[in-house]
């Protein structure tokens, strides 16, 4: 028997004790979730899948009882066997001896922010979880531990069709009077009754500022707004704010308060130099780790305390040892135990190691850039090492400088995401998906969507934010092949160029120049 685990409407089984539905028949399950995230009384869209096949001589009667929790739902049949039953028949059925096992399925809608026994004839077969999940920070975002993804979503178009369960403005900070015009906004955390923002803003004199705030997920009330010289960044992590916020190019802080409000402590550090537009704060563990002017300080969440502070300026964490990049500076590997700041291992990629680094699965990514003689011959590397001997295993030419009728474009590099042996990378290049194992391209990556905001949130499904569309694209077929499509408001369509986007609690958020919009499942109808 296999136990579902909840995911995009796709069944994803994993390996359970087997558990007798049939004494003559072999019966295994996997479901499926989709979230309808509303303000109030959020669904979960169940999707049950049955498989039934009789290795015997004579035909046998299948009659199940199906339940989620108490709630019955009612299965037909979705593929026989060649002798079998036909489809949309309903149970009881005969089973024949047959070597094609005939497939049952069904569907329910359920109270969300539970979990449900998935039973069979009163037999447990699996575990339905439909609880609302926060993004206490960007995960996905380069640096990020181990870049994880919910693995739920807001539908492919074949189950339930994405729709937009909320919008609404957020404002400038009051306390920026020359502000000019917004340069980007992005989504940094969403919990059950915030979403917390970063925005980066031009002004009128010239030179740029950022701001952060804190917003009701669902009206857009502020509850804080706070201007910032950048770097700035928020994360938020049991139930407390770390706000790393400058006051001038020479002092910023990271603050910890309780989210009522409460500050727990403060601690100063040194404004970095350059590349302050990369990840310079890294929740993991009981430690925050953020980008200074004398490297990356290791930092106690609860006491705010430096514990060491080590070369590099970027921090990512994988499962046993510290990384740091970035600035030009070598790819370095120290322990987590901060017992030392001298590296194990360094390995420097091309010129230097650049903005982007992640590790998932023993694997270390992080970008380079290469500058030619002139910038049409610009380009980003990104570069696989081992997490164990930082032995190279593959590097390859991600983005190029672009031309355009004015002339060459820099090539640039967004996120990082790494999912079931790829690793995802958005540029100006488009969105190229590459095999972890090998650095090869898979075929029919997404060009015209690059540069726009995306999100893997099923392991093998991205969401994403094109030209004038929300897009779903499918690469579980060996490609990347679209699924759904669907028109966005024409505020959105109109300026999504700045389009960041992040789930949590059952509702994609996607935040441009004119505002936040929240996408979630539409309701099957009854």
């Amino acid at each position: 028997m296999t136990q579902g685990s909840p995911q995009d409407g796709t069944p994803s089984p994993q390996q359970d004790e087997p558990a007798e539905i049939h004494s003559q028949l072999d019966v295994s399950a996997t479901t499926g979730v989709i979230i309808a995230g509303r303000e109030s009384d959020s669904k979960g869209i169940v999707n049950v899948g049955i498989s039934v096949e009789n290795q015997h001589e004579q035909a046998e009667t299948f009659d199940p009882v199906v339940k989620v929790g108490e709630s019955q739902i009612a299965i037909e049949v979705d593929r026989g066997g060649a002798e079998g039953p036909d489809e949309n028949s309903s149970p009881p059925v005969e089973i024949p001896s047959t070597e094609k096992p005939v497939s049952f399925s069904g569907r329910r809608v359920m109270p969300a922010n539970q979990v449900y026994d998935l039973t069979i004839n009163g037999k447990q077969v699996g575990v339905v979880d439909l609880q609302l999940q926060d993004t206490p920070y960007h995960l996905g975002t380069p640096g990020r531990t181990k870049p994880r993804m919910p693995a739920v979503g807001i539908g492919t178009g074949r189950i339930a069709e994405p729709t937009l369960v909320t919008e609404f403005s957020y404002g400038q900070p009051d306390q920026i009077p020359d502000i000019d015009q917004l340069q980007h906004g992005r989504i940094r955390a969403i919990t059950e009754d915030k979403i917390y923002l970063m925005f980066r803003w031009m002004r009128t004199g010239g030179g740029l500022i950022d701001s952060l705030a804190a917003l009701d997920r669902w009206t857009g009330e502020k509850a804080w707004h706070l201007p910032s010289t950048p770097p700035s960044e928020i994360a938020i992590v049991d139930d407390v704010e770390y706000i790393l916020t400058s006051e001038s190019r020479e002092k910023m802080y990271v603050i910890a308060r309780s989210v009522d409000g409460t500050n727990q402590w403060r601690t100063e550090l040194s404004v970095p130099a350059q590349n302050v537009d990369g990840t310079n704060l890294v929740p993991a563990g009981d430690y925050l780790y953020v980008s200074t002017a004398d490297g990356v300080a290791e930092i106690t969440r609860q006491s705010g305390e430096i514990r060491r502070t080590v070369p590099g300026v970027f921090g990512m964490v994988g499962d046993n040892a510290l990384f740091t990049f970035g600035g030009e500076s070598p790819l370095s590997k120290f322990p987590l135990d901060g017992s030392t700041t001298t590296p194990e291992w360094q390995q420097t990629p091309g010129n230097g190691t650049h903005k982007r680094g992640a590790v998932a699965d023993g694997t270390v990514y992080v970008s380079s850039y290469n500058s030619g003689e002139e910038i049409e011959d610009d380009q980003i590397e990104l570069h696989a090492y081992n997490e164990g001997d930082g032995s190279n295993q593959w590097s390859k030419v991600v983005s190029k400088a672009s031309d355009t009728v004015v002339g060459a474009i820099p090539p640039g590099l967004g996120q990082l995401f790494v999912r079931q042996g790829y690793v995802m990378v958005p540029s100006n290049q488009g969105l190229a998906i590459i095999e972890t194992n090998s650095g090869q391209e898979m075929g029919g990556s997404l060009g015209e969507r690059n540069g726009r905001a995306l999100s893997p949130l099923h392991p093998l499904r991205i969401y994403g934010v094109g030209k004038e569309e929300f897009y779903v694209t499918n690469i579980a077929r060996g490609a990347a092949v679209p699924e759904s499509e669907i028109s966005l408001p024409e505020p959105l369509s109109r300026d999504n160029g700045f389009a960041s986007m992040l789930y949590g609690q059952g509702i994609m958020y996607v935040v441009t120049s004119s505002g936040v919009y929240g996408y979630s499942a539409a309701l099957p109808e009854t």
